[in-house]
This record gives structure tokens, C-alpha cells and sequence, in this order.
């Protein structure tokens, strides 16, 4: 039978695959996919937590695991940050974005009806 440290170990292993699954996918714009991977994570998070609560697990870690462990929660904040970042760029496009399509609404008026209906040409008239 496995051990509550062996169980972390494997789990985490398991979790540290994911996890490079859904930095790829995040990295490349799949944002559901990236989001179904994120579900599936979630268990194996929980179950890790539910064992470190449990005497003398968490102080019966090895130090690898330890290591391991904490390469993965900064893997997530520098992914996090990033995110960050991506989202406020976007955010500052879409504004740039609503400014232009306000600006074109209110010069709509001006230039739709010129167009709409041309002006006849003198010259056109004659022949």
C-alpha cells in the first residue's frame, strides 16, 4: 500500500503534466481547453491538501517534494502575471477600439449622406 508521501509524490507528478498542458495552451490561446485542463487539476489539488492534513504528512515530506511543489505554485503566479498582462493589453486595444467606432458613428452623418445619394455631374448632362 502506498504511503500518504508516496501518494503526494505521484499526484504531484501528475498535476506538474497538467500543468505544462496548460501553460502550453494557454500560451497558444486555447483558453477552453486551458480551462477543461484546469478541471482536471482540481482533484488532484484537493487530494493533496486532504493528505497534508492529515498528522505528521506535511512534516514527513521529502525535501524533493517540497522543491517540486514550490516550482509549481511559481510556475502558476509567473503564468498568472502573465495572464495579467495579456488581459490589460487586450483591455487597452478594445478601448482603442471603442474610441474609433465612436469617432466613425459621429462622423457617420457627415459622409453617409455624400455617398448615398451622388451628385450629378454637369458635364454628364450635356451628352
Amino acid at each position: 500500500m502506498e504511503t500518504a508521501q508516496q501518494t503526494i509524490s505521484r499526484l504531484l507528478g501528475a498535476l506538474e503534466t497538467l500543468t505544462a498542458e496548460e501553460h502550453l495552451l494557454l500560451d497558444h490561446g486555447f483558453f477552453p481547453e486551458a480551462i477543461a485542463v484546469q478541471a482536471r487539476e482540481q482533484p488532484l489539488v484537493a487530494r493533496i491538501v486532504e493528505l497534508l492534513f492529515q498528522p505528521g504528512v506535511a512534516s514527513g515530506l521529502d525535501d524533493s517534494v517540497q522543491l517540486r511543489a514550490q516550482r509549481l505554485i511559481s510556475a502558476q503566479r509567473a503564468q498568472a502575471d502573465r495572464l495579467d498582462t495579456a488581459i490589460s493589453e487586450t483591455r487597452g486595444h478594445l478601448d482603442q477600439v471603442r474610441t474609433a467606432q465612436t469617432r466613425a458613428q459621429k462622423l457617420r452623418p457627415s459622409y453617409g449622406a455624400a455617398y448615398a445619394s451622388a451628385p450629378t455631374l454637369s458635364f454628364a448632362r450635356e451628352a
